[in-house]
């Protein structure tokens, strides 16, 4: 293990960030990465974030157009994913889209002799049956959940890829795996938006309506860790500033939290009154998963913002996106 400068201040350790660098960001206009860009204005930097109608990443004439830019720096961020239903349904085409994006976008960035690459990954590459909180070192230990193996397994391969061009001195690339990434921006669309959106704009509708009652997936049981999204984009980031030798690094805030109790925090945060319906018929997917961010936090870096925090800036987003 080893880092580069672990101070709080991010803009005055690494060259990679300063000299007027070029750096090319996938997925760009996705949810971390308007994050990410907005992060980046501080920074000495030129930044490329091409839009999925301008570089289709799953062809190689899309990869090329994306890298014209000629990029010192790529954050691969674009992914095919949501939540845990539209992962269960569509597991194998979520497996070809990611691999065939992942490994034309490490290829080519391989082919630019891009000095420093940053993928990202998700608490779903981590073997269902390790022992809750994961640690890097698990990750290879046996298959993820069942309800998210195609995205698990095409996340997991490509950080495998980056270890072994990083190991032999190809490609300097790190594999950050982020967990449950929530905030203002997120995806509220219905049937592919994740827990936390689904459930706030679930209780916002229940709350307009007058309903006495919501029905929410499962049981409540499981038990997960949540991420705000201004916390994911700083440290990828700190990593690119940092971190110099580890390839795949876990980041979650660290404080796991049941389903149901995250329901009762988003019901209370909107106001909601009315009872929770837990509909067992539905999937509750694994029963504990979380990460140990010891690695990165040793390093320097500190999530900011608490869940409880977190939920009331989405909330309030949300119901001003509703109002414009």
């Amino acid at each position: 293990m080893s880092s580069k400068h672990l101070m709080n201040s991010s803009h005055s350790s690494s060259s990679l960030l300063l000299g007027g660098a070029r750096v090319l960001i996938t997925g760009g206009g996705g949810f971390i990465g308007k994050r990410v860009r907005k992060l980046l204005e501080d920074y000495d930097v030129s930044v490329f974030a091409p839009s999925i109608e301008e570089c289709d990443l799953t062809t190689i004439e899309g990869v090329k157009d994306a890298f014209s830019c000629n990029p010192d720096i790529v954050i691969h961020l674009a992914a095919d994913v949501g939540g845990l239903g539209y992962l269960a349904k569509n597991s194998s085409k979520i497996l070809h889209n990611n691999l065939t994006m992942d490994m034309l976008v490490i290829k080519e960035s391989c082919n630019k002799g891009v000095k420093r690459f940053i993928g990202v990954g998700s608490v779903n590459c981590y073997p269902s049956k390790s022992p809750p909180p994961y640690v890097e070192a698990n990750i290879w230990e046996g298959l993820p959940h069942e309800s998210v193996l195609g995205y698990g397994i095409s996340k997991r391969i490509s950080s495998l890829y980056c270890k072994m061009l990083s190991d032999s001195g190809i490609l300097d690339a790190s594999t950050l795996i982020l967990e449950g990434v929530f905030g203002p921006g997120d995806n509220f669309e219905k049937g592919i938006s994740r827990v936390i959106p689904a459930n706030i704009s679930r209780c916002i509708d229940a709350k307009n309506s007058g309903a006495e009652s919501i029905k929410v997936w499962g049981s409540g049981k499981p038990v997960r860790d949540f991420l705000y999204v201004d916390d994911a984009a700083r440290s990828i980031l700190f990593v690119i500033d940092k971190v110099d030798s580890e390839s795949i690094i876990n980041v979650s805030s660290g404080k796991p939290i049941s389903i149901r109790e995250l329901i009762e925090c988003i019901a209370d945060t909107v106001g909601f009154v009315g009872s929770i319906e837990w509909d067992s018929s539905k999937p509750d997917g694994q029963e504990i998963r979380f990460l140990s961010s010891k690695l990165i936090s040793d390093l320097g870096f500190k999530v900011e913002k608490s869940l409880s925090e977190g939920i009331k800036d989405t909330v309030r987003w949300y119901k001003e996106s509703i109002v414009n």
